[in-house]
């Protein structure tokens, strides 16, 4: 998962939530706001996907209700409960579906990155074999699809490996992982940025 770092409402978006809970909105002006309202899901996102932190546009992506409409529909239209998560069937946002478990799922606006190690061979676990929550959220998002996996793999595998084979310092590593917290010139963020940010932390831990 990553943070994400809610931006303000958009100026527009206060009367597009009169229109909706109205129930006024033609369906193609309905079409329109939502890809509009997408977009600054995605924006405030870098153009990663809320859970696996893959990269998204509007048209790979969806708006995802943290909180279930179906359970909690007194927040359709809360702009806090609202990212954009990618399309995959296979995990995120769509394969979580209606499943919420109050006391145990982690929002991405609370969640520290940290809470999560990844193996050089792309899987996820819990840093705390104990965590519950954190478990609870990688079952549910299915973090550990295969073709997840794979793609984090790959992504391990031609940022850090060549560094590592090449004896990078620790300093080098740090660098490293400061840029891949920014964004780039087209405020994109890196594709598995907590990926790459957390297991550059996982080698710069000191050893017990």
């Amino acid at each position: 998962m990553i943070r994400v770092c809610k931006a303000p409402e958009p100026e527009w978006f206060p009367d597009w939530k009169k229109q909706k809970e109205k129930g006024r909105q033609p369906t193609s002006d309905a079409h329109v706001e939502n890809s509009r309202l997408r977009d600054a899901l995605i924006d405030e996102q870098g153009s990663l996907c809320c859970y696996c932190g893959q990269r998204i546009d509007t048209n790979e992506s969806h708006i995802e209700h943290f909180r279930p409409q179906s359970k909690y529909p007194e927040l359709d239209t809360d702009y806090g409960n609202m990212h954009a998560s990618c399309e995959s069937k296979s995990n995120c946002g769509q394969k979580k579906g209606d499943s919420f478990d109050e006391a145990l799922c982690i929002s991405p606006l609370e969640v520290e990155e940290g809470r999560f190690l990844y193996t050089l061979g792309g899987e996820i676990c819990p840093k705390d074999q104990s965590d519950q929550a954190a478990a609870y959220m990688i079952e549910i998002l299915k973090l550990n699809a295969s073709a997840l996996v794979g793609r984090r793999k790959e992504m391990l595998m031609t940022f850090l490996l060549p560094k590592l084979q090449r004896d990078a310092s620790l300093e080098d590593l740090k660098n490293m992982r400061d840029a891949f917290q920014k964004r780039d010139g087209s405020r994109f963020y890196q594709t598995f940025r907590q990926v790459l940010t957390c297991y550059i932390d996982q080698l710069s831990a000191p050893q017990s």
